[in-house]
């Protein structure tokens, strides 16, 4: 594992100078590698070896090192198949190579379902949503299920990041997550504009 993490963090820096497409494609065949490595671990392992969580934070990258050693934190293995909800760090989704980075290492890996709902927060929302409080990803969804239609925001989901991602040809807003009375609400969103060769960027939306 920690062999494949270095030859991830080498040809990284290779495709600046030689070509973003043969450094993306020797990524996605090392994140196939590893996302293998990743399953074979958690066959044969019984429900009571397992730690499912509800809810994906991502607050750094590369996202990969981030997996792993929250792994290590845990005497469980994390099985994160029955994920509903992923939380980004504010300063990784307006921080282009980090979100880029952050959205390929995980359309790479198999056992996050497209339809996972995504948010972005502060620190201290992600830190609230690391304690995996109990039905906290049923919370989190009930969002956009439990409010009249009228006052519904639009949700944002894995899947259509992926399409954003490799398209570029629209614009997404993330739903923000803010802290008011030690509760979780939603506030506003932020907007991430059509990827192109030239760059990209995002800002906030109230």
């Amino acid at each position: 594992m920690k062999y494949l993490l270095k030859q991830y963090r080498k040809t990284k820096e290779k495709g600046k100078s030689s070509g973003r497409k043969m450094a993306w494609d020797r990524i996605t065949f090392l994140l196939f590698m590893i996302c293998a490595v990743v399953f074979l671990a958690g066959c044969g392992r019984e429900l009571e070896e397992r730690e499912f969580p509800e809810v994906l934070v991502i607050r750094e990258t590369p996202l990969l090192e981030a997996l792993e050693k929250e792994q290590k934190k845990n005497s469980k293995y994390l099985d994160y198949g029955q994920v509903q909800c992923a939380v980004f760090s504010e300063n990784l989704v307006t921080d282009p190579e980090a979100r880029r980075d952050a959205l390929t290492c995980l359309e790479q890996m198999p056992v996050f379902a497209r339809n996972i709902l995504v948010f972005a927060g502060s620190e201290e929302v992600l830190e609230k949503v690391e304690i995996q409080e109990e039905g906290l990803g049923a919370r989190l969804e009930g969002f956009y299920k439990n409010v009249p239609k009228q006052d519904r925001k639009e949700a944002v989901t894995l899947g259509e990041l992926f399409y954003w991602l490799h398209n570029g040809d629209s614009e997404v807003v993330i739903p923000r997550l803010i802290m008011q009375e030690e509760e979780m609400v939603l506030s506003g969103g932020v907007e991430l504009k059509a990827e192109v060769m030239a760059g990209n960027f995002a800002r906030w939306r109230e």
